[in-house]
């Protein structure tokens, strides 16, 4: 009788903690509310309406069509009701990616006190197919809102609000603008906009160059910071670009901004201002102007140099620290795993023997995981679309927990340390090697083995106790990532969904079996 309320208790505990960070990362993904007319903040209402202004039909404006003129024209229009100064830049360039093309640039210039300049950038054009309002008609608006909010605004530094041509066939101006600019020799940072959708949380994604205090303002001025350096290593292994890849290759630092759910309305005659979501210019627009906060009196002639590993935690705060520190957080989980097995064959006389066990059955459950997203891959339609990635978290729990319970002859302390001893290992190469993402991995065998310390004399509770702290630990990182990569992928999430969630329960194994607590 014991040993099953021990067992229900922990199962219900582990339970509990995943359907509660479950609807905390749902309440994460939560687009904020549209703000109206304000000194202070920023205002989506306002930025939608100049997009309206900008784009009062849903006609494509593609590079060079008449259409483009137009919305050019409208621009210029905007900018000087609004105060400001805007200067054309008509140029022929070519682009690193191969095409050639005449271009009209948009520029805005306001003056600091100093002669470095921010660089805020933003594309007028659209594909042949699409309106293009979220890609990126809504990057124009905010900007116009930003630069109209700066003019009256004491600011150390200056800051160009330039407005690319030609960015959809080959980042052509972009080019343009390092090329033929004068005030491009100036610029020494860059914040750009862009979109993969119409609606979701508005990420920083992306970075360039160092990389280490981009971050830290980022983190200093964002009200609900959404960013991780996972999102930098996923975007590195795929084939886009954008405004910032030519700003990099000119050694000039910079973030990335996007929203990307909604992509079925990427490049396509949906991408309309009626069907863009006015709470993800909210996002966006918050996101642009805590960057420009944080760099308009930032010293951008001596930024610290270094490489950052990040994450936000639900939106509340960033956690951050030097890339170059990784490998070493990485490594000392991994050595008191080590430690502690001694101690334990010492002890406990937990042998090699059990320890194996507990390592082979730890790679049996991501197998498992592995091929139950494979089966659900196969077998369901695609036109389940995200939610196909949804239903097969539940059944990898329902695994995770149901390979516990066949388990519950096995040492909990032996199978607890061979899988902590095959995470923590893992987690060093990846640490070397990819340290963007090595914290999915670092931060739960980390949290397991400090309270290991912590429990260490009270070995009643140090396995459920360890186990759950680890098990909190991964859903607090792993949740929110496994959300976005189900909007991101939709039914192509499956098997990265299928993985993660194998990630995150495998420490829960060691909770059940027969027998008291030790």
């Amino acid at each position: 009788m014991r040993s099953a309320l021990y067992r229900w208790r922990w199962l219900l505990t582990t339970l509990f903690v995943w359907a509660l960070f479950s609807v905390l990362t749902v309440w994460r993904y939560q687009l904020p509310p549209v703000q109206k007319d304000t000194a202070e903040g920023f205002s989506a209402a306002r930025a939608m309406a100049t997009l309206r202004r900008l784009l009062p039909t849903d006609a494509p404006h593609p590079r060079g069509s008449a259409e483009q003129a137009a919305v050019v024209q409208r621009l210029v229009q905007i900018l000087k009701e609004a105060g400001l100064n805007p200067v054309i830049q008509n140029a022929h360039t070519c682009s690193p990616l191969g095409p050639c093309g005449q271009v009209q640039n948009v520029s805005v210039t306001l003056a600091g006190n100093r002669d470095t300049l921010v660089l805020f950038s933003a594309h007028t054009d659209s594909t042949p197919h699409g309106p293009g309002a979220g890609d990126d008609g809504q990057g124009v608006a905010i900007l116009v809102e930003l630069a109209r909010s700066l003019k009256d605004q004491p600011h150390e530094n200056g800051f160009v609000f330039l407005f690319t041509d030609g960015e959809e066939d080959g980042l052509l101006g972009a080019m343009a603008f390092l090329e033929g600019d004068p005030a491009a020799a100036r610029v020494l940072v860059n914040v750009n906009l862009e979109a993969r959708g119409n609606t979701g949380l508005s990420t920083l994604f992306r970075t360039a160059g160092p990389d280490a205090w981009l971050i830290e303002q980022y983190a200093r001025f964002a009200p609900s910071p959404f960013t991780s350096s996972v999102h930098q290593v996923v975007f590195e292994t795929m084939p886009h670009y954008t405004d910032l890849s030519v700003w990099q290759s000119f050694g000039i630092p910079g973030v990335d901004f996007a929203f990307i759910d909604g992509a079925a309305s990427y490049h396509s005659p949906h991408d309309t201002v009626d069907q863009l979501d006015p709470r993800s210019v909210q996002s966006q627009g918050e996101n642009a102007r805590a960057m420009l906060l944080g760099l308009k009196d930032a010293d951008l002639t001596h930024p610290p140099e270094g490489h950052a590993a990040w994450f936000d935690v639900l939106g509340l705060f960033v956690v951050r620290w030097p890339e170059s520190w990784t490998l070493w957080i990485g490594l000392f989980p991994f050595a008191c795993a080590l430690f502690f097995a001694r101690r334990a064959k010492r002890q406990e006389h937990v042998g090699i023997k059990t320890l194996t066990l507990g390592i082979a059955f730890t790679l049996g459950h991501l197998l498992g995981c592995l091929g139950i997203g494979a089966l659900f891959a196969w077998g369901l339609p695609a036109s389940m679309g995200s939610f196909a990635g949804l239903a097969v978290l539940p059944v990898v729990g329902v695994w995770s927990i149901g390979l516990g319970l066949l388990l519950r002859r096995q040492s909990a302390h032996a199978l607890q340390l061979g899988g902590a001893l095959t995470m923590t290992l893992l987690a060093v190469p990846i640490a070397l090697f990819v340290p963007g993402i090595a914290h999915l991995w670092i931060l739960p065998g980390l949290t397991m083995v400090l309270l290991w310390f912590f429990t260490i004399r009270r070995s009643s509770l140090a396995v459920p106790l360890s186990a759950l702290g680890a098990f909190t630990a991964g859903a607090v990182i792993w949740l929110p990532l496994l959300e976005g990569t189900r909007i991101a992928l939709a039914a192509d999430s499956i098997l990265p969904l299928s993985a993660g969630a194998g990630m995150l329960f495998v420490w829960t194994l060691s909770l059940w079996r027969s027998g008291d607590a030790s």
